[in-house]
């Protein structure tokens, strides 16, 4: 019994064991390199993986930069066409200057025609067979006349009944009786253009009366300047 316990004691210890890495599944793997070196290995594990980053970080900002400069160089050239294709454009429109302002000369004297050969009413003839429409006793005081112009159309009546216009004609004249007005108006309806007639009678302060006769004249009355005169 004492041999035992001193043979126990006298026993060498045990050498340290190494460390054993045991997984989920499969044999152990044992570990014999050094704490210092495994270190090392981890390190230089990191650094690789942190290099690769920046290289693929690096790669990725390259191919941005390159397709920006890509699509600003084609958008450059773009526009130095649209440049180029304006200047062109300008440079032929300029050799047609002439033909253009030929043009617009044709142009104002086709508008002028039109303006010049537009119906127009021989005004001076027409008055001068009112006038003599006038029966005896009846004194002509003031005649007006308007019409259409070349650009605008005249007012035409406001009923039904009254008839298509092209110009209106006012008469005043003083008379010492009216018993003659209807004749007159009768005379004046046998006029070439007469369309309506209004007569309105003013008694005078004295003796007499003012008579104002309103007429609308038709489109018969017209004529171009190819033509001389108007008939009535």
């Amino acid at each position: 019994m004492t041999l035992t316990k001193q043979s126990r004691r006298q026993r060498p210890e045990a050498a340290k064991r190494p460390h054993v890495k045991r997984g989920g599944f499969g044999p152990a793997r044992v570990s014999l390199l050094p704490a210092e070196l495994k270190r090392e290995a981890h390190e230089r594990r990191v650094r690789q993986r942190m290099i690769a980053a920046l290289l693929i970080a690096l790669a990725v900002t390259v191919t941005g930069v390159g397709g920006a400069g890509a699509y600003a160089i084609t958008a450059q050239s773009a526009a130095d066409q649209a440049t180029s294709a304006s200047a062109a454009a300008t440079a032929q429109l300029g050799r047609y200057t002439e033909v253009q302002a030929l043009q617009h000369r044709v142009a104002l004297s086709d508008a002028a025609k039109r303006v010049g050969s537009s119906p127009q009413i021989d005004w001076q003839s027409f008055l001068k067979h009112v006038a003599w429409s006038a029966p005896q006793g009846f004194t002509i005081t003031a005649i007006t006349a308007d019409s259409a112009s070349a650009v605008a159309a005249y007012p035409q009546g406001a009923t039904p009944l009254d008839g298509a216009r092209v110009g209106t004609v006012i008469i005043t004249a003083h008379t010492a009786s009216i018993t003659a007005l209807p004749s007159w108006l009768a005379a004046l309806s046998q006029l070439r253009g007469y369309a309506d007639a209004t007569p309105s009678v003013t008694a005078g302060d004295g003796s007499g009366y003012t008579v104002s006769v309103t007429m609308h004249v038709t489109d018969a009355l017209y004529i171009t300047p190819l033509k001389k005169g108007a008939r009535s």
